[in-house]
């Protein structure tokens, strides 16, 4: 991965409370952090563990146009994610 991905994920990580407000639940407790991946689950970048039951998961992209793959490789990962909670994803 490139050194300019990491930057922009860690500015991203400084500005949560802006995107949280940019999304819509900023007026809803929440946690975040990422996900590592490992052979049974992929990589999240930004995850929001919302108080209201609810999971939103970002994609953090940084310099590139989002493709049809790169959806659905996002999808996929959300796919992962449900069957291991209660919560909205």
């Amino acid at each position: 991965m490139e050194h300019g991905v990491f930057a922009f994920e860690a500015l991203c990580y400084s500005h949560t409370d802006e995107i949280a407000r940019g999304l819509g639940f900023s007026a809803v407790e929440y946690e975040y952090g990422s996900i590592a991946s490992n052979s049974n689950q992929p990589e999240l970048d930004l995850v929001f563990v919302r108080k209201d039951g609810v999971i939103t998961i970002c994609e953090i992209k940084s310099g590139k146009e989002v493709d049809k793959s790169a959806i659905e490789q996002a999808r996929s990962r959300v796919e992962g994610l449900q069957p291991r909670t209660k919560k909205t994803v």
